[in-house]
């Protein structure tokens, strides 16, 4: 397990939309708290730098975003007619035109004397990508997981240097899946030799489960570095006496760390791809006989998993998104369910009981919330 950026290489339709507005002077240089900043060199097809914002916050509202991004147009800038086009980075965002409208109504408070742009790019994952893009009323272009003739050209032929340069290059597994064209059998075949020796009663494998059902069932997830390591029982984290890439190993070859955002900045851990996750899960409950019910249940049962530190608000609002975030066709996913996937799942697999028992845990753990509620409503019914 190495610090690295992973893909997300599902079903991908890609929204963009330009706005021109005008602003009047510059604000002043501080960074904005719902907005996620980089400073970019040459854009594609602009002869000049690009500021690039990336939305962290989900919950902002429209106007909010809005009078941020018009504060990136001239943020630093001494002349008052100097402006940087700004690249607005969301995802899945349910309501790009209004933003627009937002940004334009935010520019024209401002009253700018010099037209610059703002170009959003919105990535919307989905079951049809190209039915989706031809549906939709802004420009598009849709991405899928399957590599043209001459994509898989150029990645063999950077597997054909990969491998003189290092012993053994079949081990980057993220880059395998792509030059394998991303084969299910190619990462079966991984996910079984791997796992092979799993102790599912260990804190290891108690980990992978955990991670195994996150990574599966919602997009993005993860689970900071200093709680996998004291999971595990990792202590003395900092002075290196142990880490957990040795800890998980075999293992940690499926994951990867990286940067992530709450409040600061911390380090996470997750699958290295969302098929390597759903494969794990696979041979968790067929070939070790755990089922998903009972790593559900493990994972709600987790105190650890819910005392304070960085990254837990994410974490509890990944797994309550678990358990209650159903399919909808007008976002993108395959059909319209009543219940969440993992849920659906469960009931199909373990029967009503079961869900009742994880329902149960659920209840037990958010007890402050309405979580559970209207679940119970409708399986009781």
């Amino acid at each position: 397990m190495e610090e690295r950026h992973g893909e997300d290489t599902g079903g991908i339709h890609l929204l963009k939309t330009d706005v021109a507005i005008r602003e009047k002077r510059p604000e002043s240089p501080t960074c904005p708290s719902v907005l996620s900043y980089k400073s970019m060199g040459q854009p594609i097809n602009m002869g000049i730098g690009t500021r690039c914002a990336v939305l962290k916050n989900l919950t902002a509202q429209n106007s909010e975003i809005a009078v941020q991004v018009t504060h990136l147009l001239t943020c630093g800038k001494e002349k008052q007619s100097n402006c940087t086009p700004v690249l607005l980075l969301v995802d899945n965002w349910d309501d790009v035109e209004d933003l627009q409208r937002c940004i334009l109504s935010a520019a024209n408070e401002k009253k700018k004397t010099d037209t610059v742009m703002v170009i959003i790019l919105n990535c919307e994952r989905s079951q049809d990508p190209a039915e989706r893009s031809r549906n939709s009323r802004l420009d598009g272009v849709f991405i899928i997981n399957k590599l043209s003739n001459k994509e898989q050209r150029f990645f063999q032929g950077k597997l054909d240097e990969l491998t003189v340069q290092h012993e053994k290059p079949e081990t980057f597994y993220a880059f395998m899946i792509m030059t394998n064209n991303f084969s299910e059998k190619y990462i079966e075949n991984l996910v079984q030799n791997t796992l092979k020796d799993l102790d599912t009663s260990a804190k290891v494998g108690q980990l992978l489960s955990f991670l195994s059902l996150l990574n599966t069932y919602v997009n993005g997830s993860h689970m900071s570095l200093s709680l996998c390591e004291e999971f595990v029982g990792i202590r003395n984290a900092l002075w290196r006496k142990e880490n957990l890439e040795d800890k998980m190993n075999p293992y940690s070859a499926l994951l990867i760390r990286f940067n992530a955002e709450e409040h600061g900045t911390y380090q996470a851990v997750r699958f290295l791809h969302p098929m390597i996750a759903s494969n794990c899960l696979k041979v968790l409950t067929k070939n070790y006989k755990l089922p998903l019910g009972e790593i559900t249940i493990n994972l709600l049962h987790c105190n650890l998993l819910y005392k304070s530190g960085m990254g837990k608000d994410i974490l509890v609002q990944n797994i309550q998104s678990m358990l209650i975030t159903r399919q909808k066709k007008e976002l993108g996913d395959d059909k319209d369910t009543l219940f969440s996937p993992l849920i659906e799942h469960i009931q199909t697999e373990e029967g009503t009981s079961q869900i009742k028992e994880v329902l149960v845990k659920a209840s037990q753990r958010f007890e402050k919330t309405q979580l559970c509620h209207r679940l119970w409503h409708g399986i009781s019914t």
